[in-house]
């Protein structure tokens, strides 16, 4: 098995078309390594949520090409991609993405389709891992920002993904919780899954081993620590 997990080649997205052109992203080439943990970094519309979102198979007309393991996620179908994200990646949102009139438990059930009793057992050790299985019943309505952020977490591991894509996972948080939601990223990190997450604090950034910034849609720098 190759020591990378995503090699991307010439990979451009554009949006809107003559005078009005957006250049999301030019020309980004970047090898991932598995197992890396990647903190994407710039201004905001510098590209790096497109980048992320390419990784994650929800941009279909970007050129160029992003190999997964060696295949190309550009060039799947909608099914193709929609059993990648099922399968292979977790997907942590900013805004924790949780279904309100489902329990804690449900919401973190949610990527598995046929749930079986192995399933619920696994989302209970997540949550206890987590810190807040004594919630598993409560509804995100009544739970904290942080809270809401670990079951998201727990949703995106649920289907043990070999890769967790993060789009500001602690941008809705305050220093305290943002710093929990971190430590609790490297012990992922720390069993072998591969972490990219995009973020706009420096500080946090500093803190993963590979970073990469982004500024008007191009890769500008690689810093490695």
């Amino acid at each position: 098995m190759s020591d990378t997990i995503y090699t991307i080649k010439s990979l451009s997205k554009t949006y809107g078309d003559h005078d009005a052109k957006v250049h999301a992203l030019n020309n980004v080439n970047i090898e991932i390594k598995r197992g890396d943990f990647v903190a994407v970094t710039g201004l905001s519309g510098s590209g790096k949520t497109t980048f992320l979102n390419t990784l994650a198979g929800l941009i279909e007309d970007a050129q160029g090409s992003v190999l997964f393991e060696g295949k190309n996620i550009l060039d799947w179908n909608d099914a193709l991609r929609a059993n990648y994200r099922n399968q292979s990646i977790g997907y942590i949102m900013q805004n924790f993405g949780l279904i309100p009139t489902m329990t804690v438990t449900q919401n973190v059930l949610l990527p598995v389709k046929r749930i079986r009793k192995e399933h619920q057992e696994k989302a209970l050790q997540l949550l206890e891992m987590l810190n807040i299985k004594d919630k598993k019943n409560a509804y995100p309505h009544q739970l904290s920002g942080g809270q809401k952020q670990r079951v998201a977490i727990a949703r995106a591991l649920i289907q043990s993904p070999k890769v967790i894509l993060a789009d500001e996972p602690t941008g809705a948080l305050d220093v305290e919780n943002a710093q929990m939601i971190m430590r609790i990223l490297k012990a992922i990190h720390e069993q072998g899954v591969t972490i990219i997450l995009v973020t706009h604090a420096q500080s946090l950034a500093v803190t993963c081993p590979t970073q990469l910034i982004f500024q008007d849609g191009y890769l500008k720098e690689v810093l490695k620590t």
